[in-house]
């Protein structure tokens, strides 16, 4: 039923534009858009572009989301680059992607590279936010255990910190729900 009010919308928009109320020059109709589209389609320029935007997207991606991680675990796994790295990390995250753009043009030009960079900045945010608080929220219970049964630093990051800081997310499990515990006396009961 979701699919009920954008149709409701885009034949409003079709009446809009057959009856003259919104004019073609401030918005072409769906249907002058579909033709448009299909010729473009007919020509292979609409897939030509297409694939040029799959290329942007796929290395934006690889390329924000190494500096994400990157960031994500310098800072999740060391006090000293929680201290050196969150704090700019956190400044540059609230300016708008949009007041980027003039910027970007100016470091990098016009081309390829504002664009790449738009989308990696898109990326690297949300990975370093998301790894630096599920690295910093891990249960110091379970590093400790890990500690007490031998692991080496890198085995406690290896085995216990990254599936942890990655859980919730793996799991799908909602907020604030926590599994049952399975082991002790209560068998799972509180």
């Amino acid at each position: 039923m979701r699919w009920i009010s954008p149709v409701t919308l885009v034949l409003l928009w079709q009446l809009a534009s057959s009856t003259g109320v919104l004019s073609p020059e401030k918005l072409a109709s769906p249907l002058t858009v579909a033709q448009s589209a299909a010729e473009l389609v007919a020509d292979g320029q609409l897939v030509d572009a297409f694939l040029v935007s799959l290329g942007r997207v796929f290395f934006g991606f690889l390329i924000g989301g190494t500096v994400g991680v990157a960031l994500g675990l310098v800072s999740g796994l060391s006090r000293w680059g929680e201290t050196l790295l969150d704090p700019p990390v956190q400044m540059l995250r609230t300016l708008p992607h949009l007041g980027l753009i003039p910027l970007f043009i100016l470091w990098f030009g016009i081309g390829e590279e504002p664009e790449l960079a738009l989308v990696a900045a898109g990326v690297a945010f949300p990975l370093y936010l998301n790894l630096h608080a599920g690295i910093r929220q891990t249960d110091p219970g379970l590093v400790e255990a890990a500690k007490v049964l031998g692991y080496r630093r890198i085995e406690r990051v290896v085995h216990v910190v990254l599936p942890s800081a990655g859980s919730d997310r793996a799991a799908r499990r909602p907020r604030g729900r926590r599994p049952r515990r399975r082991c002790g006396g209560t068998h799972g009961r509180r």
